[in-house]
């Protein structure tokens, strides 16, 4: 299966089990919902104790929710994807954003095993990515552990 229709399913299925309308962090004001996805560099993936950084794939994915809720997807190999899920905070400039991290979902892609979520705290900020590269930075802890998440962006904008 090519990349391309495997990171669409894969965020197909991490936004069925979240179940919520699809929005958009930077979008215009036309009220049309989007989901983004960049191409860049994982940095750095760590949660649940485990450190995912290498097997993060080279892609983020995001959307806004109504309500203010933000999510974050990391794909990995083998099919499976963390989702950072957060509640938007006051942009700390007109071209920065920062979200309150509220829980994260786990879905290892594999038949037969469900997702799984827990809650989290910490924050993440991140830039404009329609404004060259973006580095999305979050920090916090998930049941007692760190989660620590970096990625950044090849400058392209978002598709």
């Amino acid at each position: 299966m090519n990349t391309i229709k495997t990171v669409s399913a894969l965020c197909a299925a991490a936004l069925i089990f979240v179940g919520w309308t699809l929005g958009c962090a930077f979008a215009s004001d036309d009220g049309l919902a989007s989901f983004l996805t960049l191409n860049g560099n994982c940095l750095k993936l760590i949660a649940l104790g485990k450190d995912m950084s290498p097997y993060c794939r080279p892609v983020l994915s995001s959307n806004n929710m109504s309500g203010g809720r933000v999510l974050f997807h990391f794909t990995l190999r083998n099919d499976a994807v963390l989702t950072i899920v957060g509640t938007d905070l006051p942009n700390p400039t007109p071209d920065t954003d920062a979200i309150a991290i509220r829980r994260i979902h786990l879905n290892l892609g594999i038949q037969g095993v469900a997702p799984s979520e827990a809650s989290a705290s910490g924050k993440c900020t991140f830039n404009n990515p329609f404004k060259g590269p973006m580095t999305l930075s979050c920090k916090g802890r998930v049941n007692g552990k760190p989660l620590v998440a970096i990625f950044r962006s090849d400058g392209l904008p978002p598709q």
